[in-house]
């Protein structure tokens, strides 16, 4: 799975799109859960910032690391509660998401 010109893979793509049965299918045939773009994004980053519930539970259940902090040190609980992405939000708190400060010193 080429990178775009940012560094995002299909992954990326479908966790936007919250395209359960593609990541599934992505995620079978060996693409990588935690692959990050050039700034330290990851396809869970991306699901938590569109709200998409169905890929966060998806990434998540393949092993997406629940705290990943991007080159800002955003983590993807920063993105679903910086967009009002409750149900998104929840997941992650589930799965173990923590309190991280990011860079500015701001929590989620």
């Amino acid at each position: 799975h080429a990178p775009d010109r940012c560094g995002r893979t299909l992954i990326f793509k479908c966790a936007g799109a919250n395209n359960k049965d593609a990541l599934e299918i992505l995620l079978n045939r060996g693409a990588d859960v935690n692959v990050r773009d050039y700034a330290g994004y990851s396809a869970l980053h991306e699901a938590s910032l569109q709200g998409a519930t169905d890929a966060v539970n998806t990434l998540l259940a393949y092993g997406a690391e629940v705290n990943a902090q991007d080159d800002m040190g955003d983590t993807p609980l920063h993105d679903a509660m910086a967009n009002a992405h409750q149900p998104a939000a929840e997941a992650l708190l589930r799965y173990g998401a923590l309190l991280l400060k990011n860079k500015k010193g701001e929590t989620p």
